[in-house]
């Protein structure tokens, strides 16, 4: 008997998959496994769709497909405006699309949250 280990058939596993998809480079395959992760996953785990847009949306930015990170942005911001990552994407999401003061008011509102975190990202700017 073989058990089926495939990620399609376990959709923590798809977030797992993808990590380690970003481990070895593989951005493409990362993002279409947490696409599927984020479709097959309970609307009620926030953890794990928090992570899974937050990384998503950082794919999608680093590869500069702003319009396809729309959603991963908007979903955070409704769920933890103020979390770190969700401000952090979003500031970086605003500056992609040349929304200049919005994406300084986002990074106003991260340093005034997080002042630890100016050093690490003051090259966003």
């Amino acid at each position: 008997m073989t058990l089926d280990s495939s990620p399609s058939n376990h959709p923590s596993t798809n977030l797992d998959a993808a990590r380690h998809a970003i481990a070895q480079g593989n951005l493409p395959l990362a993002i279409a496994l947490l696409t599927s992760y984020l479709t097959e996953q309970d609307a009620s785990d926030d953890t794990g769709l928090f992570t899974a847009h937050s990384l998503r949306a950082q794919l999608l930015l680093a590869t500069s497909d702003t319009m396809a990170a729309t959603d991963d942005i908007v979903w955070l911001q409704r769920l933890a405006p103020d979390a770190k990552e969700s401000l952090l994407l979003a500031a970086q999401y605003e500056k992609q699309r040349g929304n200049k003061n919005e994406s300084l008011r986002l990074f106003s509102r991260l340093f005034e949250l997080y002042p630890e975190l100016m050093t690490q990202v003051s090259g966003n700017f």
